[in-house]
């Protein structure tokens, strides 16, 4: 088993798990919080969990577009999980799934 990070203001605390997990902060950038996470990761996938993020910026989707194409680099795998219908409407509307694939919320009919 490989260790999954969870970022808490600059401290990463270890979970056992199959790959890394950053497990995202509201109250954070997601910016400081990858860039935090990046030099810990070990597994061949990584995934972002989205679940306390509520809305990302311009300048988030660029990071995280910039730390998947780095980490891919090092022949890792980034996902993204959990992701509320705001954020993942933002994904859609700047077709990030084009470059990344993340689940999408389905609707409730």
């Amino acid at each position: 088993m490989t260790k999954a990070l969870e970022v808490k203001t600059d401290v990463i605390e270890s979970l056992e798990l199959s790959s890394d997990l950053i497990l995202l902060k509201r109250r954070e950038t997601v910016v400081d919080q990858l860039e935090a996470a990046e030099p810990h990761l070990t597994a061949a996938k990584v995934c972002v969990d989205f679940m306390n993020v509520e809305t990302v910026t311009s300048l988030e989707l660029s990071a995280l577009i910039q730390f998947t194409l780095r980490l891919r680099q090092r022949d890792k795998s980034v996902h993204v999980c959990n992701v509320g219908p705001l954020v993942g409407e933002i994904f859609d509307i700047t077709r990030f799934g084009r470059f990344l694939e993340y689940p999408r919320p389905t609707s409730a009919e």
